[in-house]
């Protein structure tokens, strides 16, 4: 691709406070170039906001690049400060944006194009304390499949290409001498800002290729490496990218994610600094920051987020266990209810499973984007080592419109087993937790273990963790991801889009007291609430827990059909009539048509109330 710099001056070449300082008194203006190679010597300067863009080739590529800055106030001087750009409905909110067009001159294949950053010089001692937490949360929160080497010589950032660009559109072939003779490349309009699609035979590439035809699903799409590899940049196509970051300004984003002011360093834990960390993420995570991290979702037919149906923001408090100690009095704030209900549930006592289920509760105690909003903020925080948890609203409402507008995710299967294995584990256990299920965090299975790897036995498991209850007095908690292995098949063939899947995970607590399960179930089930609400995650007795386990151990053996049979147990289990949602008349496509599980376990042993209690609430 091309090479576009965007330099301030000095700065990058030296740890003198007075060059930060004299960046936020505007003393350093912005320069940005652009051109064929790292060489700086092939570079030329691009008009911000101009019209025309700039062209250029090498031995790859024939590509032209515009730069649009709102308010812009650099280098050169005769840039506009203005784009028609940012006029536009879609683009009234955007600060920062790069388009360009390319033309290939030979197949490249996409499993190779990323898009990022990298600088010739190392920044690490220009690198906060606490940045490996920060990046922790824009893995989280903007871009599943971002990478990044911040303390190397050389430093980069880079994502897949495919999964990162806001905007592809995928053009006609060219004729072969359509750039002789200085031909300009058709390039991205200013008053028309692009939209996602295709012209002409672009748009049957699009189709023949299964690229949805959505940005953010093309996005969510290709962040599987295995959806880029059968994908090729075309020799002599037309393609034209934008890609935009909104921050409320460049130089002051950069300063930001130095420090929080002059004399005082980040510390991820403090809530002054959280919330201007969230304030940093929303700048520079587009209008719809990608929250979750992505998974297969095993009844779905592509690489989706871990929570999949839309979020009910109108959810009533859960129960009364949760809430009838909230003073009336008390402003009714938006975490006026789990400020409460979770201080409650720390100072319960108990077994570990009565406190687990009374954290379980609490986190939800309130509406259900909240509850996202403080499980993703958990899984964040323990990839970043830090266990405080800050409860303000506006750390909220500046995510608000995301958690709100997003499909439910408490009723993914795979979102509700990650966050109760991120409560229930310990400290030393609770990154290993949260990979369990996770594709981005490389917790899900590949065919290729599937094949090469025995399926886990989930009825020994709870054999083992009965006799430490009844004999040693331990609880133990299970992760269960019921894999289909079919389906790992169809995917691979590019078939999987016909079919529905039985795939599911839950959990599973066993206690001196008895046998609890935690699960949600999709789009046509059932949310973590209303499992809750049914006492779904009531104390079994061991003779349920006993059928629980027989009767799967009997719906995952064998290979065959998904029969009546099969059905039936599937229904006691999980609560869910497979038979009426994939049937003739039902919601969903037919079910794979072969049936064949592998069940995959994360164990937690001995699991403790201190282990539980880990996060603290600020």
């Amino acid at each position: 691709m091309s090479y576009l710099n965007i330099v301030r001056n000095a700065v990058w070449g030296t740890s003198d406070d007075s060059e930060i300082e004299s960046l936020k008194a505007g003393k350093y203006m912005l320069k940005v170039t652009a051109g064929p190679a790292y060489d700086l010597s092939t570079h030329k300067p691009v008009v911000v906001n101009g019209d025309e863009p700039l062209q250029f080739e090498n031995d790859f590529m024939t590509a032209s690049i515009k730069v649009r800055i709102r308010g812009y106030q650099g280098l050169p001087k005769e840039s506009p400060t203005h784009s028609a750009y940012f006029d536009h409905p879609d683009h009234i909110k955007d600060q920062y944006s790069v388009g360009f067009s390319f033309v290939p001159k030979r197949d490249i294949p996409a499993s190779n194009a990323v898009f990022g950053h990298d600088f010739d010089r190392p920044i690490r001692d220009r690198l906060p304390p606490g940045f490996n937490y920060a990046f922790a949360i824009v893995k989280e929160f903007i871009d599943p499949g971002i990478e990044a080497d911040p303390y190397s010589d050389k430093p980069w950032l880079f994502a897949p290409a495919l999964d990162c660009w806001f905007i592809l559109r995928i053009g006609d072939t060219l004729p072969k001498d359509f750039l002789r003779g200085g031909t300009k490349l058709p390039h991205v309009r200013e008053h028309e800002p692009l939209q996602e699609g295709g012209d002409a035979s672009g748009l049957k590439y699009r189709e023949d290729n299964n690229i949805p035809s959505e940005a953010h699903k093309r996005r969510k799409h290709f962040i599987s490496a295995a959806h880029r590899k059968s994908i090729v940049f075309e020799k002599d196509r037309l393609y034209q990218v934008v890609f935009k970051m909104p921050p409320k300004d460049i130089i002051d984003a950069y300063l930001e994610s130095l420090s929080i002011s002059d004399d005082q360093l980040y510390n991820p834990s403090h809530p002054a600094h959280a919330a201007r960390l969230r304030q940093l993420k929303e700048r520079v995570g587009g209008s719809q920051p990608r929250m979750w991290a992505p998974s297969f979702d095993g009844r779905g037919t592509e690489v989706v987020d871990d929570g999949t149906s839309q979020l009910n923001s109108t959810l009533p408090p859960l129960d009364e266990r949760v809430t009838e100690v909230l003073d009336d009095t008390e402003p009714r704030s938006f975490f006026a209810n789990v400020r409460i209900a979770l201080e409650t549930a720390r100072n319960a006592s108990g077994t570990p499973i009565e406190v687990l289920k009374l954290q379980i509760a609490a986190n939800i105690s309130d509406t259900l984007p909240i509850a996202a909003y403080l499980a993703s903020t958990m899984t964040a925080a323990i990839e970043g080592n830090a266990w405080t948890i800050p409860l303000f609203p506006k750390m909220f409402q500046f995510n608000a419109d995301s958690f709100a507008d997003a499909e439910n995710i408490w009723k993914s299967c795979k979102f509700v087993t990650i966050f109760i294995m991120s409560i229930a584990a310990s400290k030393a256990g609770a990154l290993q937790a949260i990979k369990f299920c996770s594709m981005t965090r490389g917790g899900l299975p590949t065919l290729k273990l599937i094949r090469n790897t025995p399926t886990s036995s989930f009825r020994s498991a709870f054999v083992v963790a009965k006799t430490a209850a009844q004999k040693h007095g331990k609880t133990t908690v299970i992760g269960v991801a019921l894999a289909d292995v079919h389906i790992f098949e169809m995917v691979q063939r590019g078939t999987s889009e016909q079919v529905f899947s039985f795939a599911h995970s839950f959990v599973v607590a066993v206690g001196p007291e008895g046998f609890v399960v935690w699960q949600a179930w999709g789009e046509h089930g059932y949310n973590l609430a209303e499992w809750l609400k049914r006492g779904g995650d009531r104390v079994r007795t061991w003779e349920e827990a006993e059928d629980f386990t027989k009767d799967f151990t009997k719906l995952t053996a064998g290979k065959g059909s998904f029969d009546a049979k099969r059905n039936k147990l599937y229904k006691k289990l999980f609560d869910v009539d497979l038979f009426q949602i994939c049937g003739s008349k039902g919601p969903e496509r037919p079910l794979v048509p072969k049936f064949e599980a592998w069940v995959q376990l994360q164990i937690l042993e001995d699991v403790k109330v201190e282990d539980i209690l880990k996060f603290e609430y600020e």
